[in-house]
């Protein structure tokens, strides 16, 4: 025990005051401790009941008035207030529980949003006996941060399928195929990204080969840990892919054994668009290529000749 916590003669002192009897037995004290604890949060509920009561039955100048008469800040007064309704909205062993906790955890969980509190007393690994109040208020804070996150994806999705909806019914089947106009647009997004994606690989497999050739070269003690990074990097994209494919197929009723359905298969017409859309996709991924290498050309020391051109972008001339 520390010297602060030490119990001396001013405590004594302080206990004559009070009218407390600290000569009666230690089980009695313990007792006595605890119900005072407990009446200390009881007291900041009961507080906040007769200031929301107050609230309810006179004017809003005349509420303030009342405070600063008596010396009480708007804010506490509100603070005690929310605490009140917290305890007043929370079922009985929830309640109870609330109440068995100090006055300063019991404001932070009133000021607090319904859905954190919830959430915090309904999580079992939490023990908010144990947290100190600032522990409970960075929890309460986190909490909220992950509620909002949540809020803002579901509201988005939600959003997204709402305007999906409304593109589908509003969009006529104006295409040959009779596939409908907003599903085209997808179906051509996604084979557009999977082929961008494919002469991705394609190029990244290409680098293999030439990695191969420096071994035993003057470039030799390099190549292991370019191997490595590579080795990363495919398999960091490897997981990521089975990740969007895990999505996909968690929306087909046959789950992890898909079979092809007529629709499966691109129409004539898509055909046609794609093909039209893989030359300009070839086009753009052969002049990025060019044009990194092109850049890296410049960045090395200059010899002699005439310095090379920019390659073109396509269709421009």
């Amino acid at each position: 025990m520390s010297d602060r916590a030490a119990f001396g003669e001013a405590d004594a002192a302080l206990a004559d005051f009070l009218g407390l009897d600290l000569t009666v037995a230690p089980d009695v004290r313990a007792e006595r401790a605890v119900v005072a604890y407990n009446s200390a949060t009881r007291s900041l509920v009961e507080a906040g009941l007769l200031l929301a009561s107050l609230k309810r039955d006179v004017s809003q100048e005349q509420f303030l008035q009342l405070l600063a008469e008596r010396g009480m800040h708007k804010q506490r007064a509100y603070s005690l207030m929310n605490g009140a309704a917290l305890a007043a909205r929370l079922p009985e062993d929830q309640r109870d529980q609330v109440l068995s906790l100090g006055k300063s955890k019991v404001l932070a969980l009133g000021n607090a949003s319904p859905e954190v509190v919830d959430q915090m007393l309904e999580d079992g690994d939490i023990d908010i006996s144990t947290l100190s109040v600032r522990d409970l208020r960075a929890r309460l804070r986190d909490l909220e941060a992950e509620i909002a996150d949540t809020q803002a994806q579901r509201d988005a999705a939600e959003a997204e399928a709402t305007g999906l909806k409304k593109k589908l019914a509003k969009t006529p089947v104006e295409r040959e195929d009779a596939v409908p106009v907003a599903v085209a647009d997808l179906r051509a997004e996604f084979v557009a990204n999977t082929g961008k994606v494919d002469l991705a690989l394609k190029s990244v497999e290409a680098i293999g080969p030439e990695l191969a050739m420096m071994i035993g070269g003057p470039a030799h003690d390099w190549v292991d840990g370019t191997v490595r990074l590579a080795v990363s990097g495919l398999t960091a994209l490897r997981l990521q892919i089975d990740g969007v494919l895990r999505k996909y197929v968690g929306l087909l009723p046959d789950g992890d054994r898909p079979e092809p359905v007529p629709s499966s298969y691109l129409t004539q017409q898509e055909l046609a668009e794609c093909a039209d859309a893989w030359k300009v996709l070839a086009q753009t991924h052969t002049y990025e290529q060019d044009l990194r290498a092109h850049q890296r050309e410049q960045e090395r020391p200059r010899g002699r000749g005439r310095p090379t051109n920019a390659p073109k972008a396509p269709g421009k001339a």
